[in-house]
């Protein structure tokens, strides 16, 4: 078995960032995180659906206009670029799409909560996904891939995709302000001490998601908060990570010394009991016993 610290990084990233997210929710609310959350670099196809089961089984009566909110912002700048193609396509391939594009619903049911069809928004998060895919917010993603879009979504969809998607190179502004780099690098305590800088402290690469409570609050700019770098955070994940992958490997390479070193105690008794056990089994069929 291998353990790559790539892959523990990565976990524990996320895992992080996701209790991140949930407790900005705490802090202000499910539909403000939504609206912003797709400006973070550290969205995962997890985390969108662990934002879908919150929506959809909240008592809020605006459940299909944070989807709207969620999705549609997702689609169009997450998709192929934070949120990787194979994400999705792990999801959605089962889909028949034809069938999918055929089907109308009499009361157009889909964007129902109490709807029982089967297309339904509300009756998965894999269906939830593939209707919002299957729009015209597809044609502002210019990194999602023609391949992508002609074998996993509708006809219609791809048609749609040729003849009006944008085309890389482009920048999205997420905001109509331009963020100056080096707010990302102000003294954190300096800018605390201040009034007004609510942005500078939500944008500052020093700001880690444990510091984040009722006390912050009025520090924190939703607006701001998930263009944040969290380069600090992402440091320390990245030691905690290290050591616990240093960890793992000494055991491992102990484990190994235990089972194939000669010396070790265990090997020992382990080479013992095989010899016995094959001089056991030349006695009782009367073989000659090789050394």
């Amino acid at each position: 078995m291998t353990i790559h610290l790539d892959g523990i990084i990565k976990k524990n990233t996320e895992t992080e960032f996701n209790e991140f997210v949930y407790k900005l929710i705490e802090l202000y609310s499910l539909e403000e995180v939504c609206s912003h959350i797709y400006k973070s670099k550290f969205i995962t196809i997890v985390l969108l659906e662990k934002l879908y089961h919150s929506i959809v089984n909240s008592d809020s009566i605006n459940t299909n206009l944070v989807l709207n909110n969620l999705f549609i912002k997702v689609v169009s700048h997450n998709i192929a670029k934070e949120i990787p193609e194979k994400d999705i396509i792990g999801i959605i391939k089962d889909i028949n799409t034809d069938l999918f594009e055929g089907h109308r619903c009499e009361f157009n049911y889909h964007n129902f909560k109490e709807s029982t069809c089967m297309f339904s928004i509300y009756k998965s998060f894999k269906m939830c996904l593939f209707h919002y895919l299957n729009n015209t917010y597809i044609n502002n993603n210019g990194y999602i891939s023609e391949h992508f879009v002609k074998k996993y979504l509708q006809r219609s969809t791809y048609q749609s995709f040729k003849d009006n998607t944008i085309t890389l190179p482009y920048n999205i502004h997420y905001l109509e302000e331009i963020i100056n780099d080096n707010d990302r690098y102000i003294n954190l305590n300096n800018l605390l001490m201040l009034n007004n800088t609510s942005k500078q402290v939500s944008i500052n690469n020093s700001l880690l998601w444990d510091q984040i409570n009722h006390d912050y609050k009025e520090n924190i700019d939703m607006n701001y908060i998930f263009l944040n770098n969290f380069r600090k955070q992402e440091l320390i994940i990245k030691a905690n990570s290290i050591a616990y992958w240093d960890n793992i490997n000494r055991i491992y390479n102990w484990l190994s010394w235990c089972y194939w070193n000669p010396k070790s105690p265990f090997r020992k008794k382990k080479l013992e009991s095989e010899w016995e056990l094959y001089k056991r089994h030349c006695n009782e069929y009367n073989k000659p016993i090789v050394v």
